[in-house]
């Protein structure tokens, strides 16, 4: 009779598997980690603990990472939300079928919503996504009162919109 030693087995995850990085102390990883954790208010999220437990954060740890990511994603895909348009115009030389009273409008709803996060003390990931749309309907607003021919665009008209513009934003 032979005796042998059983080696306990340990429970299988993906811990087991993959070993925890400590990313504190890596300056990149904490310039992050501060701006994505340190405003949580909870004692469980900080950008030590979190950058302590990559990839196997906490609940807490990760939805403010994913929060951050969606609010960073929504910004950059925003830059793409007029760029069709202005190429278009821009490659065509033509603004045939653009209003600029829609164009108006749209600088003021934008101007609303950046100034709105930006008073009530939101992150910029929150309304960052206002300033860039505002940023490519100014280059569209600029571009029809470069190239509109029929009827052209007035000096006074540019100067009445932009003293407008400044005045309300």
């Amino acid at each position: 009779r032979t005796h042998t030693t059983e080696i306990p087995a340990q429970p299988l995850s993906i811990e087991n598997c993959y070993p925890k990085m400590n990313l504190v102390g890596i300056q990149p990883f904490m310039a992050i980690g501060e701006w994505v954790w340190s405003e949580d208010p909870s004692d469980d999220v900080s950008p030590d603990i979190c950058l302590n437990d990559v990839p196997f954060m906490s609940s807490g740890c990760f939805e403010r990472l994913i929060v951050k990511g969606l609010g960073v994603a929504i910004i950059l895909g925003s830059f793409l939300n007029m760029a069709p348009m202005i190429v278009n115009v821009i490659s065509s030389k033509s603004v045939t079928g653009l209003s600029l009273g829609s164009l108006y409008g749209a600088l003021l709803m934008y101007c609303n919503g950046a100034f709105y996060g930006l008073l009530q003390g939101h992150p910029v990931t929150a309304y960052g996504e206002n300033l860039a749309l505002n940023g490519q309907t100014t280059v569209l607003v600029l571009t029809i009162w470069k190239l509109q021919d029929k009827p052209p665009v007035s000096m006074q008209h540019i100067i009445t919109a932009l003293a407008g513009y400044v005045s309300y934003c």
